[in-house]
């Protein structure tokens, strides 16, 4: 806590205390009065803090995703999800208790003889053979959709905070790029300002070099706060409590898919649990079985001892419940069937075109990345020394600087599609890289 106290306030005030302090031919000046002294101190602790200040608010994409897993409310929601999902499917096998009756009278009898009888009585549902295996196997599918569920949700979010991340670091490079922008064409206006002051240059450059200023700086502002507004959104969706910065030095490798699968999609594994649960069920209701009452008891009475054992057999022929219930099961069956094909079929065919646009965007992406090198390291370079030498007037210049600036924002535009459909994809095949 006390670090990051520190970190706020020497964030602030360092700059003012540099400022105190001058060079003159490679030497420190202190400024001439008492607080000079205490100015060097404050000045050396807030170097000393300075590098753990930069270090103490930045954040991974694998630390947030770790984060979340740990105290996302809708991962949590999605784990009790699972521990009732879990309990219903145990309680569909549960028999009931074991009952205990008992009962105790006295009596007497004509010839005069009496005392206490009392009886003891046992009771308890069993299910036999192939009934109970049906069930044991209707849980463990059950069991194992319902976690797999779940661990489509924890896909889903992870993906879903990985591409705000990604769309937030973009936009960082993309502020930090705008800004040596604006810090050189600032620099580049001053030195004009002198050359008009001169008499060098005409009002009317001044006036394009002024405005063009204005308008970058402008732009660096909307760009601040697109910026902030997408921190505080991945803040949000991650739930974090610290002002913590992303890390932007993990981001996703930009290249080609040649093949997809689906075989490893949670949510395809689900269904097909599912589908193994009823059916399970199913084979539970056809077989005609019911649980078997089996029960024993002792009775006591003034003359006689008495044991008793037997069983209790539904007559399911007597009434239409178990074949409901098989009817019911195979209903369920054949719906999740159908549901998986269309589902799997619709899932096939979204991620080819997923990985279609992904291709695509690889290749715009390098072809605009190749349009930029030109840009920089040939169009620019030349531009800006027959601008100095006067054979480049002060509109080609500055359209020049404009398509080399809309160049690197259909590139950041371009990537920022890439990952939609990338993360999207990663969706769709349970993969959370």
């Amino acid at each position: 806590m006390y670090l990051q106290r520190s970190c706020m306030f020497f964030s602030n005030d360092i700059k003012s205390r540099i400022q105190n302090i001058y060079t003159r031919n490679n030497q420190i000046i202190i400024p001439a009065k008492k607080s000079g002294l205490k100015n060097i101190y404050k000045l050396g602790f807030s170097l000393f803090v300075l590098p753990f200040c930069l270090q103490a608010d930045i954040i991974s994409l694998q630390d947030i995703l770790s984060h979340v897993d740990k105290n996302h409310p809708l991962i949590k929601a999605s784990k009790e999800e699972v521990m009732y999902s879990d309990s219903m499917a145990v309680l569909k096998k549960s028999m009931n208790p074991m009952i205990l009756k008992t009962s105790g009278v006295k009596a007497s009898q004509d010839s005069g003889r009496n005392g206490y009888e009392y009886s003891v009585f046992l009771e308890k549902d069993v299910l036999f053979g192939t009934s109970n295996s049906a069930l044991q196997s209707y849980v463990s599918s059950k069991k194992k959709a319902s976690s797999l569920q779940q661990k489509q949700v924890s896909v889903q979010l992870s993906n879903d905070i990985s591409y705000t991340y990604h769309d937030v670091c973009l936009q960082k490079q993309q502020l930090d790029d705008y800004a040596d922008v604006a810090e050189a064409f600032e620099l580049l206006h001053k030195k004009r300002k002198k050359a008009y002051d001169f008499g060098e240059i005409s009002k009317k450059d001044i006036l394009l070099l002024s405005i063009e200023l204005k308008n970058i700086k402008q732009k660096q502002k909307n760009l601040q706060s697109d910026y902030q507004q997408s921190l505080e959104l991945l803040r949000k969706k991650a739930y974090l409590i610290n002002n913590d910065e992303p890390l932007c030095k993990d981001l996703k490798t930009i290249k080609q898919w040649d093949s997809i699968t689906l075989e490893n999609s949670f949510e395809m594994k689900a269904i097909e649990s599912s589908i193994d649960a009823s059916n399970s069920l199913f084979q539970r209701y056809s077989k005609g079985y019911s649980p078997i009452g089996l029960f024993a008891g002792f009775d006591k009475e003034l003359n006689t001892q008495r044991i008793s054992v037997g069983l209790s057999i539904p007559l399911n022929f007597s009434s239409n419940k178990q074949e409901s219930k098989r009817r019911a099961a195979l209903s369920q069956k054949n719906i999740l069937l159908s549901t998986y094909a269309q589902l799997k079929n619709s899932r096939k065919k979204d991620a080819e075109i997923l990985r279609q646009k992904l291709d695509q965007g690889y290749m715009n992406i390098k072809s605009n990345e190749e349009i930029l090198r030109l840009y920089t390291q040939e169009l620019i370079p030349l531009v800006e020394r027959g601008y100095q030498m006067g054979e480049t007037s002060l509109l080609e210049y500055l359209l020049a600087k404009r398509e080399m600036w809309k160049t690197k924002q259909d590139l950041s535009e371009q990537k920022k599609s890439y990952y939609a459909s990338l993360f999207k994809f990663f969706n769709l095949i349970s993969n959370k890289e």
